[in-house]
């Protein structure tokens, strides 16, 4: 009798576990391409236990090297994943707009989102009083630096102009790159340093008066800002080789000590690990340098790294939004994946403190989630491009100052396209929402 009741209840077992698998209905979702490590990553601490939580739906994850074009073709198509994600508010914007994605009100409430979720994201993902986007991380721009070069010759990272031009020309000096930065397969690169410089020298209530529409691009203080980043673009401050260099030989030089700096993304926390592993040399960060009086320290440009909607045309909402919720709102999950994935899965929520992070990340990982929220609560942020700017602006952004740069416009000329083209989409409501103070 022993010898085959042990695999009559394996099967009955195996059977049963087949019928609650067909019964659980299924719930897509696309995701950017990921290296086969990330994929496996985000498959075994969010698929893998959401699926084994409940028995009513069953998450299905595809990766695809080109989201942007194949979500926008299924979902003209009518079709889609369940769940809607994109690069960010810019790209999520013309979604809402056409009704593509459907009002998450209900959910909020129901699963209390916004008792969850920094007040400031979801502002940003909202359209004419309703939900729409949720923020699955949030992005900053740092100051990136090799920590073994300057304590070999006594550098101290700058706070403010005076410091930074200082250590700039000092480096030069000692044949160093002051900024590693190169665009080299990536213009938007570009778009990156343009923010910079207009939140850190304009000051943010300039750049937030103007994303409303209350002063124009083309006042003095931003053909000032871009006069500067002209300045230091042509002292060779900012990598010479700007054109050729891709990201990751930028980083390169970085790492080896041959470039001081970078302004990066908070992307940029689950690379340098590699990079400077490979030389054994040691990195830090602090907050970009006020470049003015009118600009904070420390302050942080804040952006929607990507963004989590649900389709409209969704067969399974119910189960969206429970997968959603579990991936926002299970803290051990939040903590696992920045553990093994960090600066990918930043979450502005308020479950999870830099105090929950430590002991599990790097701890100048856990610093940034620290020194942000506080930044947040005094109000001390800005306005990344990617996220605020309307779609021809930005586009002109990142075209147009390699015109600057080359000396064919000047930077009143440039800020004078800009502003055109920013009240064109502004009178059309092209412009992303811009937080309550």
């Amino acid at each position: 009798m022993k010898m085959w009741k042990s695999p009559l209840w394996a099967l009955a077992a195996l059977l049963a576990l087949s019928v609650a698998a067909a019964a659980a209905t299924p719930v897509t979702w696309w995701y950017e391409s990921a290296t086969p490590g990330e994929e496996q990553i985000l498959r075994s601490t969010f698929v893998d236990r959401f699926n084994a939580a409940q028995g009513d739906h069953a998450l299905e994850l595809r990766f695809d090297a080109n989201l942007d074009a194949s979500l926008r073709t299924a979902l003209l198509a009518g079709s889609g994943p369940d769940i809607v994600y994109t690069h960010g508010i810019a790209y999520v914007m013309p979604l809402i707009r056409n009704g593509q994605v459907m009002p998450l009100d209900e959910y909020a409430e129901k699963y209390g989102w916004y008792d969850r979720f920094l007040p400031f994201m979801l502002q940003v993902g909202s359209y004419e009083g309703h939900l729409y986007a949720l923020p699955k991380s949030y992005e900053s721009m740092v100051l990136f630096y090799n920590k073994t070069l300057f304590d070999r010759y006594g550098w101290q990272p700058p706070t403010n102009r005076e410091e930074l031009e200082a250590l700039a020309a000092a480096m030069q000096a000692q044949g160093i790159i002051p900024f590693a930065q190169g665009n080299a397969g990536f213009r938007f690169a570009n778009e990156h340093y343009v923010g910079v410089f207009l939140n850190h020298y304009a000051g943010t209530d300039n750049v937030r008066k103007a994303l409303r529409g209350e002063l124009p691009w083309n006042a003095p203080v931003f053909v000032e800002a871009i006069e500067l980043l002209n300045d230091y673009f042509q002292r060779g401050w900012i990598a010479p080789d700007y054109y050729s260099l891709t990201y990751e030989d930028y980083m390169t030089l970085l790492a080896m000590g041959r470039a001081g700096m970078t302004m990066n993304g908070t992307w940029a926390f689950q690379w340098m690990p590699a990079f400077f592993g490979q030389t054994g040399q040691e990195w830090d960060w602090v907050s970009i340098p006020a470049l003015s009086d009118l600009a904070a320290y420390p302050m942080f440009d804040l952006g929607i790294g990507a963004t989590l909607s649900i389709n409209a045309r969704s067969s399974n909402p119910d189960g969206a939004a429970a997968a959603i919720d579990m991936l926002t709102g299970d803290k051990q999950i939040i903590v696992d994946l920045n553990r093994q994935w960090p600066g990918e899965w930043n979450m502005p929520v308020s479950i999870v403190t830099a105090e929950d992070l430590a002991g599990h990340v790097d701890p100048r990982y856990a610093r940034h989630v620290e020194e942000v929220a506080q930044a947040v609560a005094a109000g001390n942020y800005g306005y990344t491009v990617w996220t605020f700017w309307p779609p021809q602006t930005e586009s002109y952004l990142i075209e147009g100052i390699e015109l600057v740069w080359m000396g064919s416009i000047t930077p009143q000329q440039y800020m004078d396209r800009i502003n055109e083209l920013f009240q064109e989409e502004l009178a059309a409501g092209a412009v992303p929402p811009v937080p309550a103070e």
